[in-house]
């Protein structure tokens, strides 16, 4: 086989790319740099897209094509597609490649053909497209072609899903929007009631990541950050403690459960029990937080995985699944 093989892992914040015999070569933001008009401006893609719009803040607009499960920015998705596709094979090609595209499960059908046709017009030779839980669980080294069953949890920055895999497909399944960007806004709103200042998304993050939210997490945790009083704007700095965002972690668990308890309510009999016993393997950038593996373990009465690098699973997973293209189209492939 002389073609090569390319797997995106377009996700709302972060676009990864994956080759066959390099592993992730591309990881850069969801974002294209458009001008007032619309037209594409060179390189303006990803890292570059962010440079460009800080250089020329007036002219230049970032697109994010996704939020959530939807296409928003349709053009954009063409663009940003396009351009990893070409960058990765080359403009000058003997061989066109193959891709696969990893997408929230949630994604419409009219969405899917989008991407499919962006692909297609990029030069692929073919393309297909896998949900984002399926291949986080072939990322996270899970089972997924047997037939017991695996639990995934996927945590995106802009949507996460929950599923059980069996046999290479999608058992039963819940999207839901609990995701980073919510959490950020979670964690500003709570610094702002409880201290009287406003936070920039960028802080709120780093508050996210830094400071426990998982309650029972051992080992109290602090960070100063600065932000601007409303109405004066005058700027002061405070410090965060885990207690202060406790919370905001209680209810992320509580929902996290909620949904989880429900894919398993829909999960046929014989194939519960093997899951639980199995546990969740947690994937995705918000399975970092401090805490929260064992927390919703507790609350589940689950045992939790998280696997060594969780948000470059559905990346992996994608490249992976280019070495199964024998399995059969109805799992991989959507056409809808």
């Amino acid at each position: 086989m002389l073609a090569r093989r390319i797997g995106i892992d377009i996700g709302t914040a972060t676009t990864r790319v994956v080759t066959r015999a390099e592993g992730i070569v591309l990881e850069e933001p969801t974002v294209v740099a458009m001008t007032d008009g619309d037209r594409r401006l060179p390189e303006a893609v990803g890292r570059e897209a962010v440079r460009l719009q800080v250089r020329h803040p007036a002219g230049v607009r970032l697109s994010w094509p996704l939020a959530g499960a939807r296409v928003v920015e349709a053009q954009a998705l063409d663009l940003l597609l396009q351009h990893y596709v070409t960058r990765v094979s080359g403009h000058q090609r003997l061989f066109r490649p193959d891709v696969m595209v990893s997408i929230p499960s949630g994604l419409r059908s009219g969405d899917r053909r989008r991407v499919l046709a962006a692909v297609t017009a990029a030069g692929a030779r073919t393309v297909h497209l896998i949900d984002a839980p399926l291949a986080a669980g072939i990322g996270a080294g899970l089972p997924t072609q047997s037939s017991r069953g695996s639990l995934v949890v996927h945590l995106g920055a802009g949507v996460s899903d929950v599923a059980v895999l069996s046999r290479d497909g999608t058992i039963a399944h819940e999207a839901c929007p609990i995701c980073g960007r919510d959490l950020d806004r979670q964690v500003a709103e709570r610094v702002l009631a409880l201290h009287r200042v406003r936070i920039a998304d960028e802080v709120a993050e780093q508050l996210k990541c830094e400071v426990a939210l998982a309650p029972g997490t051992r080992g109290a945790s602090a960070l100063a950050v600065s932000g601007s009083e409303p109405g004066s704007e005058r700027a002061r700095t405070v410090t965060v403690r885990s207690e202060d965002l406790a919370p905001v972690g209680e209810a992320l668990v509580e929902r996290l459960a909620q949904v989880v308890e429900r894919v398993l309510r829909g999960t046929p009999p014989g194939l519960r029990a093997a899951v639980r016993e199995r546990g969740v393997t947690m994937t995705g950038g918000a399975a970092r937080l401090r805490g929260l593996g064992p927390a919703l373990g507790a609350r589940l009465q689950l045992a939790v995985t998280v696997p060594s690098a969780p948000d470059r699973c559905v990346a992996l997973g994608t490249g992976r699944a280019l070495e199964r293209l024998e399995v059969p189209g109805r799992q991989l492939l959507y056409i809808r």
